[in-house]
């Protein structure tokens, strides 16, 4: 994606893909001209001085950006982060319903999701975020629901299956975040051990609840996976890496089983890649 070299600070105008409220402008001239669609203005570093000519090549950091603002609309788009056990969860929906989708890497060691062009879609400057129809979703759960209502896959067999699938949506988010903690700190980031006696038992308990959830039952809601339990599990992928044993835990143990035998279904390093890719399950 390029520019022309103007003032500083330089701009760059994409097509967004809905009209705007106002169509028309005013050129230098005073001459009324005619928007011919929507643009997006994303404010960029001046990368050529005054003087000179020619285009400008966006930063590396925002070039996944630029991509994913230029192709089709309706083609899904999610940006994530290979260790984010948040974005493993809408990876492994979409891998799980065969629909091909775009997938942009932000790279957290960089810390690409606290750069402008990256907060400009995610105000919170975390992984994951979807954009599809114009729409931005951003918070794992919020995404699942969002693609089982677009989509329908994985939503429930009844009303009152949707329901309690966000419900565990919900929980998972309070409760399950918990094995995250547990993880991150065994894995990433070294703390006080008064802060891990916190949060173990926590972790240790929502496990259980759902080990509980599935006794005699192959799903979470209902006679069919659904987003709950791929929100549940898509936290829970990573307890081994937070010292948790999956084989105590004999249900949660035969579930995470059944999962794996679903077509389409991965593990988080395998799924999710470390570089921007096309999926195109069907093609």
């Amino acid at each position: 994606m390029i520019a022309k070299a103007g003032a500083n600070p330089a701009f760059l105008l994409y097509r967004a893909g809905s009209a705007l409220a106002s169509d028309a402008g005013i050129d230098r001239q005073g001459n009324k001209r005619r928007l011919i669609s929507s643009v997006l203005i994303v404010k960029v570093p001046r990368l050529l001085s005054r003087q000179q000519t020619g285009p400008i090549c966006l930063p590396p950091e925002s070039q996944a950006l630029s991509r994913a603002m230029t192709q089709d609309p309706s083609r899904l788009t999610l940006y994530g982060s290979f260790t984010s056990s948040s974005s493993y969860k809408p990876m492994l929906y979409l891998a799980l319903s065969r629909l091909p989708f775009s997938f942009r890497t932000v790279n957290l060691k960089n810390g690409v999701q606290k750069q402008p062009e990256y907060l400009a879609i995610n105000r919170y400057g975390q992984v994951p975020t979807l954009r599809h129809n114009g729409l931005t979703i951003v918070q794992s759960n919020i995404i699942l629901d969002y693609l089982a209502r677009t989509t329908g896959h994985f939503a429930g067999e009844t009303e009152q299956d949707k329901w309690t699938a966000r419900e565990w949506l919900s929980w998972e988010a309070d409760n399950i975040t918990n094995v995250a903690k547990v993880r991150h700190y065994s894995r990433f980031r070294k703390v006080d051990d008064a802060v891990m006696d916190y949060f173990r038992p926590l972790a240790l308990a929502a496990v259980t609840l759902v080990d509980k959830a599935l006794e005699n039952k192959d799903w979470l809601v209902g006679n069919t996976l659904t987003i709950a339990d791929i929100g549940c599990w898509g936290r829970m992928v990573f307890m081994a890496e937070g010292g948790l044993d999956i084989t105590t835990w004999p249900n949660v143990y035969a579930w995470s089983k059944r999962l794996k035998d679903q077509p389409g279904f991965a593990l988080p390093y395998d799924l999710i890649p470390s570089k921007d890719k096309e999926f195109d399950p069907c093609a």
